[in-house]
């Protein structure tokens, strides 16, 4: 969301309402929703890791969420959505946060091998993710698990295998992260989880390596505040 496409009317708007606007771009996650509450939830426990990290030393941040909002939405909305997902309802909930320019783990990686063999810095700008996964898996030659439902032992097994794909590649070609950017991470998860939060979700796409190289963690859509509902170690 650029803010300097909006009106003065509107940012007048947003201000009288408490929405603090003090930079020219926001991420807008937009949460199409059936379980109605998700994403107050959501931004609640965002907006308490943002204020936990923030003015640390030697931890990843947390993008600061501005507004969380339900949305009324109109009926051509609603058609629109419901092309995508035909559970949508009347509403959405809407999160409003700081961008942050930069890109996510995976993609870094991703970008490494692919400009390693024959791709442009502008054909890999122009890729999307999926697109990006698709040709590395055949230079890598990925394993593909066949007729295996979600969660089947073939799809995870397929996964494994990739994975260690990767990792040989990987080092084979000498590509390192830097040891204090993931103590950064560590130092973080480890914080959040002495104040009771949970991520529940720390994969190589929800961290983003910022312009400013500094790690941030991004998506707080399945953190909990018990530790009885943690099923994922994000320390791993």
């Amino acid at each position: 969301v650029n803010i300097s496409n909006f009106s003065a009317k509107d940012i007048k708007m947003m201000r009288e309402n408490g929405i603090e606007i003090t930079a020219d771009e926001y991420a807008l996650k937009m949460l199409k929703i059936y379980r109605p509450g998700d994403g107050a939830k959501e931004y609640q426990i965002q907006k308490e890791a943002y204020e936990i990290l923030a003015g640390h030393n030697g931890m990843a941040l947390v993008p600061k969420p501005i507004v969380m909002k339900l949305q009324q939405l109109s009926e051509s909305d609603r058609e629109y959505l419901r092309s995508y997902a035909p559970f949508i309802d009347n509403e959405a909930e809407l999160i409003l946060m700081d961008f942050i320019e930069g890109t996510d783990l995976a993609t870094y990686i991703y970008n490494f091998i692919l400009l390693g063999n024959g791709y442009t810095e502008e054909m890999v700008a122009n890729m999307s993710f999926e697109q990006k996964h698709s040709l590395i898996g055949g230079i890598l030659n990925f394993e593909k698990a066949k007729n295996a439902d979600d969660g089947d032992f073939r799809e995870l097994y397929a996964l494994r295998e990739n994975m260690k794909k990767l990792m040989t590649y990987l080092r084979k070609k000498d590509f390192h992260i830097d040891q204090n950017f993931l103590d950064k991470i560590k130092n973080a998860v480890e914080m959040l989880e002495a104040n009771g939060i949970f991520h529940n979700d720390l994969h190589d796409r929800n961290v983003m390596i910022g312009k400013d190289g500094n790690p941030y963690i991004i998506d707080f859509g399945r953190s909990v505040r018990d530790r009885n509902d943690h099923d994922s170690d994000d320390i791993a």
